[in-house]
């Protein structure tokens, strides 16, 4: 029955990513199912809308709750009732830890990015899940479980590997700038494109010297 119960909320938050992300016209490319939890990655634009893709990560924990609470309805004796609660939280706890890239740390990362370039907004994501991380480490040596090592090591394997990905990250994103047509209500002048912000249009300013973000661009690509 725990395999049974973390089977179906793990499956249902999935789907709830996959359908708001379907409604919202970005295809699923892989999910990754772990023991404590599942990361969905779908073929979204880098500047895909802020509020689209929070409503793609809260959906995922939405529809486990719900999900949850169905099972409950279900006429289980008070051990299995115990046992799917347990499940519940544990997983929906794992999801929600501010390390990316799992749904906390994608939102984490949301709203660093209200206030931080895209650059940087990654930067600070990366070293916050550093630090959280570490904790699973120290929960191991106090411990000495085997399930914390799991997952520390589990997490840092994941981190690690979303670093190694993050230069095409900012490479695609500053490409899909290039060559799609945004509109953003908010401009901001930068010096550098590690400057540039997800939500809002760019005016650099280089050798005394002002450019529009799509000329800025076109320079950059141009010697590609």
């Amino acid at each position: 029955m725990s395999f049974f119960f973390l089977g179906v909320l793990l499956l249902i938050h999935e789907i709830g990513h996959f359908l708001t992300a379907g409604i919202l016209g970005c295809p699923l490319d892989k999910i990754y199912f772990y023991p404590f939890g599942g990361i969905s990655k779908f073929q979204m634009d880098m500047n895909q809308s802020m509020k689209e893709e929070f409503l793609i990560i809260v959906m995922g924990p939405i529809f486990q709750i719900l999900c949850y609470f169905m099972l409950l309805q279900i006429p289980f004796t008070k051990l299995h009732l115990d046992i799917l609660t347990n499940i519940h939280y544990r997983l929906l706890f794992f999801n929600l830890l501010p390390i990316y890239p799992l749904d906390g740390g994608r939102l984490l990362l949301l709203f660093i990015q209200n206030y931080f370039s895209f650059y940087h907004s990654f930067q600070i994501i990366f070293f916050l899940s550093s630090c959280f991380i570490t904790f699973f480490w120290f929960f191991f040596l106090s411990t000495k479980s085997l399930q914390y090592l799991f997952i520390f090591l589990l997490l840092l394997v994941t981190l690690f590997r979303e670093i190694q990905k993050f230069p095409y990250y900012y490479e695609k994103f500053l490409l899909e700038r290039f060559l799609k047509k945004y509109h953003f209500k908010k401009g901001k002048i930068v010096c550098s494109l590690k400057q540039f912000h997800r939500n809002k249009v760019h005016f650099v300013y280089q050798n005394g010297k002002y450019y529009e973000e799509s000329e800025f661009l076109q320079k950059k690509f141009k010697k590609c």
